[in-house]
């Protein structure tokens, strides 16, 4: 007998935090924005979801995967800048994965972040470093990978979030303006 799934991506809601909460002790990060030598206490981390689920914090969201209404997994993902999703955790319990939830979930997140023309960003482990390649991140620095933006030209206003790339190019172009030496001040100083 073969079970249908229905499977369901959507933000995380009060009747979901007991269940977040146990995955979130229990299983290993797929990213790292915080590892586990640093993983918040569960008291905090509820404290956080709390404040997620009531819109308290407007710059994070955690999206959910269900299958038939079973909770599978989640990504926690924030927005430092106007450009940029960060995927701070990325969790799918370990007795589903090898499934195609992960993939599921991160072409939901994909979709958003092509609708606000958004890069993607995240830290990852070592296990996980496969996933997120086959899904298109690339490696861009230490443990960091991204997923460069899609652009379009009318971002929705509404969207969940909205180029790392364009702020990393515009800081670049602040330090070469930095270290390059301005003549009127050269003069200046041979007029010493």
């Amino acid at each position: 007998m073969n079970i249908k799934r229905s499977i369901t991506i959507r933000r995380i809601e009060e009747k979901d935090k007991g269940t977040y909460l146990k995955i979130f002790n229990d299983e290993d990060f797929g990213c790292i924005s915080i590892n586990s030598i640093l993983k918040p206490s569960i008291y905090e981390e509820e404290a956080t979801i709390s404040k997620i689920i009531d819109k308290s914090i407007i710059d994070e969201e955690v999206l959910i995967i269900e299958d038939n209404n079973e909770f599978i997994g989640y990504a926690a993902i924030s927005r430092p800048s106007e450009h940029t999703y960060h995927i701070g955790q990325f969790v799918i319990r370990k007795d589903r994965q090898r499934q195609g939830y992960g993939t599921k979930l991160m072409k939901q997140i994909k979709r958003y972040a092509s609708q606000d023309s958004c890069e993607i960003m995240l830290e990852c482990i070592s296990p996980s470093i496969n996933f997120f390649k086959k899904n298109g991140f690339i490696h861009k620095y230490s443990s960091t990978y991204i997923m460069p933006r899609k652009k379009t030209l009318y971002p929705k206003k509404d969207s969940l979030f909205v180029d790392y790339s364009m702020i990393e190019e515009a800081r670049e172009k602040e330090t070469r303006k930095e270290k390059t030496i301005n003549p009127e001040l050269i003069k200046k100083i041979m007029e010493l």
